[in-house]
């Protein structure tokens, strides 16, 4: 069976030169898509001393370098938002249970910002 392919700009560019190792195609309803897999080389090393990173509770992260990223903020917030969450679900009422739905989520999307940031300036450290 012959399925023309129909990309745009970006896809063109991103197949230009190369052969895909494998394919998968998908439904979604009553559209059909193709993921398509491509080995790309690496970007070549960089020179320099070698970085190590510890990970910790106290300490979210310390860098070989010397470079101490507290955690006892991290901490403080999990455990103020580990007692707002027990007093509401004690509590039991339609209006705890609203706002326990309000605030779901919350403390993960704070941490999943506060790791992206901490990430970041490891890698700035890095480079």
């Amino acid at each position: 069976m012959h399925v023309p392919l129909l990309l745009a700009t970006y896809q063109r560019d991103a197949l230009r030169g190369k052969r895909p190792t494998s394919a998968t195609v998908v439904r979604h309803g009553t559209r059909w898509d193709i993921h398509m897999v491509i080995e790309d080389e690496d970007d070549p090393a960089r020179e320099g001393p070698p970085l190590g990173v510890d990970l910790g509770l106290r300490n979210t992260a310390y860098t070989s370098h010397g470079t101490a990223y507290d955690g006892s903020l991290r901490q403080r917030l999990k455990e103020q938002r580990m007692k707002i969450r027990a007093s509401l679900q004690s509590k039991g009422t339609s209006g705890a249970t609203r706002l326990l739905k309000r605030l779901s989520g919350y403390e993960r999307r704070r941490m999943t910002w506060e790791n992206h940031n901490l990430s970041r300036s490891i890698v700035d450290e890095a480079l």
